[in-house]
């Protein structure tokens, strides 16, 4: 779970970076850096969530300030989600199994 809040942190910074930049009159394109580094969360956060069709449906294939915003606020938004789904699954076990137990 931690892996997944951890990765979304990452993603939410990437799309704010991407934010900035788009705000700002710089480059129009980002730094092979952050674009490699958003490829690589992109990449990763599909291997945690293999069953995100919407997630596995993202690419990222034009070079763009833009594009990598939509992607990384995606990925940051289903990671965030599935790890808190996750937390409530086992605290929910974990009070069934107090219950059983009295």
């Amino acid at each position: 779970m931690s892996a997944k809040f951890d990765l979304a942190e990452i993603a939410q910074n990437l799309a704010e970076t991407a934010k900035d930049a788009m705000r700002g009159e710089g480059e129009s394109e980002p730094d092979e850096v952050s674009w490699n580094l958003a490829q690589g969360v992109l990449e990763q956060a599909k291997g945690l969530i293999s069953g995100d069709t919407l997630l596995q449906g993202l690419k990222l294939e034009t070079k763009r300030w833009v594009s990598m915003r939509s992607a990384m606020e995606a990925v940051a938004v289903t990671l965030k989600s599935q790890a808190h789904s996750e937390v409530v699954a086992t605290v929910n076990a974990a009070n069934r199994r107090r219950l059983r137990s009295y």
